[in-house]
């Protein structure tokens, strides 16, 4: 999995919602609904709703909700597939694929996002090299290794992506944080973390039942 650089973690909560359009002449209205049973959504669609819930009213039943552009929280969710594609941010739930938009603030419907698979990176391999983690089955922590230099996770890796400098790990004990300029871990989410992603100014992560997403830009955003 790839990497990139963070905004200040204010985690709201988020549900999402199912929006479909009829054609011009007929609207349609359509209830929201639980991420657990989001219908077959149209291309282009959008399926989810944000920070504020979907309202409620039959005028407004059919504006999309916002989410907040510095941290996306989808709740209540087994999703899969999380990916980067280009510059788009790629999920799936129930086989259905999605993506996060974040210049409209809305989750739309993404076929492609559910094609092929994905393969979790526990020991942090990458092409350009330069970190590995080396598990350990005697003790509680893996290792990290920078330049030749071992440090101690917080539990066992999951998962882990790299963006330049950046290397954010996915462990049983949550998510952490690399700092290389610091040589020293950040702890950016407490609970089991089991896979996370970064790159093209996007890091996301997923944990049992919530979906994470942050725009990043740079090592200051991270660490504010």
């Amino acid at each position: 999995m790839k990497t990139n650089t963070l905004l200040p973690l204010a985690i709201l909560p988020l549900s999402i919602a199912a929006c479909a359009q009829a054609p011009l002449t007929k609207p349609a209205s359509v209830a929201p609904t639980t991420a657990a049973t989001i219908a077959a959504p149209t291309p282009a669609t959008t399926v989810a709703s944000g920070l504020e819930s979907a309202p409620t009213s039959d005028t407004a039943q059919h504006q999309p909700g916002k989410i907040n552009p510095q941290l996306f929280k989808l709740d209540d969710v087994k999703a899969t597939h999380l990916r980067i594609i280009g510059d788009t941010l790629a999920f799936c739930i129930a086989g259905r694929g999605y993506k996060l938009d974040s210049e409209r603030s809305e989750v739309l419907v993404f076929p492609p996002a559910c094609m092929g698979e994905t393969e979790a990176n526990p020991h942090c391999l990458f092409k350009e090299g330069g970190s590995i983690v080396i598990p350990s089955k005697s003790k509680p922590h893996d290792t990290l290794l920078v330049n030749n230099e071992g440090h101690s996770l917080a539990g066992h890796s999951k998962d882990c992506a790299k963006d330049g400098d950046a290397v954010f790990i996915a462990t049983d004990k949550g998510l952490q944080y690399f700092d290389s300029y610091e040589s020293k871990f950040y702890t950016m989410h407490k609970a089991p973390t089991s896979t996370v992603v970064s790159s093209s100014g996007w890091l996301a992560w997923l944990d049992d039942s919530h979906l994470y997403a942050r725009r990043i830009s740079s090592r200051a955003a991270i660490l504010k």
